[in-house]
């Protein structure tokens, strides 16, 4: 019974990570939203992305980069660091 309830909570997680992903996609197209994003690297490969997706008239993208951009990179740098000392290695499908 707890399997089951684990598998039905990380399928809704799953759901509303599409939907807002979806959300936010969709603002993006009408200009609502936009993002600024740095990539999460292993084995020289991009395995994921830090993404900042904010209202598209709180700033410029200029601005969102000179201020947010980095701590994302430090963020993803970290992350990596991290990955390398705990040897987690992906394997590409």
């Amino acid at each position: 019974m707890f399997k089951r309830l684990k598998e039905t909570i990380l399928e809704i997680i799953q759901q509303a990570d599409l939907i807002l992903l979806g959300l936010c996609c969709a603002a993006s197209v009408f200009g609502i939203a936009t993002s600024i994003a740095v990539p999460v690297c292993s084995q020289q490969r991009v395995i994921g992305c830090l993404n900042l997706v904010y209202i598209a008239s709180a700033m410029t993208i200029e601005q969102a980069a000179q201020k947010h951009l980095p701590a994302l990179q430090r963020v993803a740098r970290q992350i990596e660091a991290r990955m390398e000392e705990e040897e987690v290695w992906y394997e590409m499908p």
